[in-house]
Order: C-alpha cells, then structure tokens, then sequence
C-alpha cells in the first residue's frame, strides 16, 4: 500500500503537468482571441467571432481557477459572462468600447500567464 506522502507527491507531479499544459495552451488561444479582437476593432464583429470568444473564456475560466489563476480565472468568467450578453442584447450588456477593453485585459493576463510573468 501506498502511503500517503507517496500518493501527495504523484498528484503533485499529475497537477504540475495538467498547469503546465494549460499554460502551453494559452498561446494558441491568445493567438486566436487577438487575431479575432483584430477583426473585431477593425468593424467587423461577427456572433460567430464572439460566440468562439466566449466558449474559449468558459474553458479558460473553469481550468484557470481549477490550477490556481484565480486572476485570469476570474477575467475569464467576466469576459464569458460579457459576451453573451452582449449577444443576447440583455440590458445589462456592456457597451462594445466596454466589452473589447474587458477582452482586452484578459488577453493581456492569458500572456501574462503564457509568460511566467
């Protein structure tokens, strides 16, 4: 039987490699989410490019807090949270100068992350 600081030290090792993995994640998507924002700023905004904004944040957003980045995590949901509003027209959605500037910020913490910063 295993004990426990055994066990402690495989699902520290297990964590470590999923974190490590997310992070190498993280380019390719802020990679996407730039080149989408891009088209966005430049007038053309699409519910598809949003829609792909959003289910990436909902992924980034539940992994992030999972593996301890509690900040991007939490970026993330606001981003998700935003953009469906926003496509669902709600009242409470943000206004579009809003919505890129809160996209914006997430990026900005999705390299910092990237980076080791």
């Amino acid at each position: 039987m295993m004990g426990t600081s055994g066990y402690d030290e495989k699902m520290q090792t297990a964590i470590l490699a999923v974190r490590g993995r997310f992070v190498g994640s993280l380019a390719g998507r802020l990679e996407a989410m730039d080149r989408i924002m891009l088209q966005l700023e430049a007038g053309l905004v699409s519910d598809d490019a949003l829609t792909h904004v959003a289910a990436d944040a909902h992924k980034i957003r539940g992994l992030a807090k999972t593996l301890g980045f509690a900040e991007l995590g939490e970026l993330a949901g606001n981003v998700e949270n935003a953009v469906n509003a926003f496509l669902a027209k709600a009242d409470a959605a943000p206004a579009r100068a809003e919505l890129f500037a809160m996209i914006d910020a997430l990026l900005d913490q999705m390299d910092q992350v990237q980076s080791g910063d």
